[in-house]
Order: C-alpha cells, then structure tokens, then sequence
C-alpha cells in the first residue's frame, strides 16, 4: 500500500502543522478493455484518490491481482462474455473473502448471481454517477487493513443493496 504525508497547517496560519499519514487504496478493474474500465479508473484515481489502478480482463488475472496486490476495492463487470465476469466476481471472494466487491450488472440475473456469490454492492451498469461515487467511497473508507494485510469491513457489511438505472 501507498501512503500520502498530508501536512495540516496550523490554525494561526503557520506551516508546522501535524503531518498525518493516510494509506492510499487500491482498486481492482476487472472489466472488457475499453471505455468503461479507462473512465471508472480516471474517475477513481481522480475522485477517490486511489493510488493503484489494476486493470484485469479475465479471472485468471484477476486471482493472480489479488494474491499480488490485495486490493482494497474489486470492481467486477458481471456482464463479460462467457461469464468471465462471473467467474472471476466467484474467484476473488474464494480467495479474498474479506475484499469488497462492487458489481456492475447489465440486468437482472446478473444481479442475482453477483449478490448470490457475495458481491457486497451490485449496481446497474449506467447507475447515475452520485450514487457510484457515494457507493465507492462508502466502500473504500468502511474499510480498513488488519495486522495480515486483509481488507476488511468495519462494522457492517453492504450486503445485498442493488441500485436500478434511472431513466430520465
């Protein structure tokens, strides 16, 4: 994990604040190549200052991210042909059963099958942007890193909340 030395100025307006050290996350992308997986990254490292963007496209590398990397946050796109999606969402919660997962889902089934295999948040893929930012932030900062460097919820866990597109 990365961390940012952010200096605190003091309340006089001198510059010897106290210097407070804050772990920065790291995201997994497990989505097609393309526009989706560059936008929710930019977004992500611009939004949610995320140090580490991990682009996968196939389970395989997802497992092999998240044994390397234990990302703070896996953001799966359940709706990749030949349900590499799918497959990698059940991969990572095998392997890192105490990482967040957000899912993208494309319609209802998906949304069952990503909630069924742990998924801690499935939304709509085109789910309005104030409620994806409100999710990840909620995601990443409900979390924190234990002694083993699992990631791991405090307090609750997000399970089972579904977020609809909205038409307009």
């Amino acid at each position: 994990m990365v961390t940012d030395a952010i200096k605190t100025p003091r309340r006089d307006g001198g510059d010897r604040g106290k210097t407070v050290h804050r772990i920065s996350p790291s995201v997994l992308i497990v989505a097609c190549p393309g526009a989706l997986s560059q936008s929710l990254g930019t977004f992500l490292m611009v939004v949610h200052r995320v140090s580490t963007i991990i682009l996968t496209c196939d389970a395989a590398a997802a497992v092999e991210a998240v044994e390397q990397r234990c990302p703070s946050l896996a953001i799966v796109e359940t709706g990749m042909g030949d349900g590499m999606g799918i497959e990698a969402l059940q991969c990572i919660r095998a392997i890192a059963p105490h990482t967040p997962i957000l899912a993208l889902a494309q319609d209802r089934a998906q949304i069952e099958q990503a909630e069924a295999l742990g998924a801690d948040v499935v939304l709509m893929e085109g789910v309005r942007p104030d409620v994806l930012r409100a999710t990840i932030h909620t995601l990443l900062h409900d979390t924190a890193t234990g002694k083993d460097g699992a990631t791991c919820l405090l307090g609750h866990r997000l399970s089972k909340l579904t977020f609809s597109k909205v038409e307009s």
